[in-house]
Order: C-alpha cells, then structure tokens, then sequence
C-alpha cells in the first residue's frame, strides 16, 4: 500500500507493508515494512492510503511485540544526542515526568544537597528542544553544561520579558 504520510521530517507518499496495529499511551501506531527495513507510523499522520497491485508475501517468525520493542528502543536511542547537565530544585521534582522517563530517572537517582537541588546528567535530542522543554521549569532547573543550551533559555526568555514589556 502506498500512504501519505506527514511525520516529523514532513509529509511524503511512502510504500509500505503494513503488519500490525498497537496501541500505545492511546494513540494507534501501524508497524510495517518500508524498503526491506521496519518502521513505525503514527495512524493520526496518514492522510490518505492507496492499495497497490496485491504481492504474495509470506512473513516468517515476525513478532509484532519484539518488533515493537526493539523499533521503539531504536527511536528513543536516536533521540540522545548530546548531554546535559542540571541543577534541579525539589520543587521540580513533581513534574519530572515533562522531561521523559530517563531524565526523570536520572534526577530522581542524584542525591540532593542540603538545600534541596540535585545534580544530573541527562541525554537531550537537541539544544531547540531540551530549551522548550526546559522554560517551562521557571527557575527550578539551572542549566550547568551545554553554554549552548544556557545561552539558548536566556535568549528565549528575554524574547518572553521583552514581549510582556510591551
């Protein structure tokens, strides 16, 4: 079947072979084969699907559940790019879960000093990303290392000032 689909990286019309359908954090996801490799397409980004001419295809030994796993662990790794160090206030704790279950665990796993703020290293995708996330931990989570990703909240947040300003 050919779908048009809009991930990520944009919309585009790809050939696949679907194989299952699962249900995750209640949004569907199709697993199927693109180009002799597996990939994973959220249901909500097809726009529109059109079957092509039917081919014999015989799937020995494919397990949707190992598939699954091994997909998801190969995206997430994809996503841990650079790291990140923080100093992060008690009062953070509670939301944690914002910034994804390993940084939550990392954060959680540090032991917090007498004033209350733990020490971490985390994995983030990229500076735009862990900055957006990150903004919204007013300044309960300092950022140590990257100066990038420093430079990059005090940049957004004199952006934020700068408009209220006005």
């Amino acid at each position: 079947m050919a779908i048009d689909y809009e991930g990520w990286k944009g919309r585009k019309v790809r050939v696949v072979e679907p194989l299952g359908l699962v249900l995750k954090a209640g949004a569907w996801y199709m697993v199927a084969r693109n180009s002799n490799r597996y990939a994973i397409y959220r249901v909500e980004g097809i726009h529109a699907i059109r079957t092509l001419e039917k081919r014999k295809v015989q799937r020995r030994n494919f397990h949707l559940a190992r598939v699954w796993q091994q997909e998801v662990s190969r995206f997430e790794a994809s996503l841990r790019r650079a790291p990140a160090i923080l100093r992060i206030h008690e009062s953070a704790m509670s939301r944690l879960s914002r910034l994804g279950a390993d940084a939550a665990e990392a954060i959680r796993g540090a032991r917090p000093d007498a004033e209350g703020w733990r020490t971490a290293s985390i994995w983030i995708e990229s500076v735009p990303h862990a900055a957006g996330l990150l903004l919204g931990f007013d300044s309960d989570i300092e950022v140590l290392s990257p100066t990038a990703l420093r430079r990059e909240l005090a940049r957004r947040a004199g952006r934020i000032a700068a408009f209220y300003q006005a």
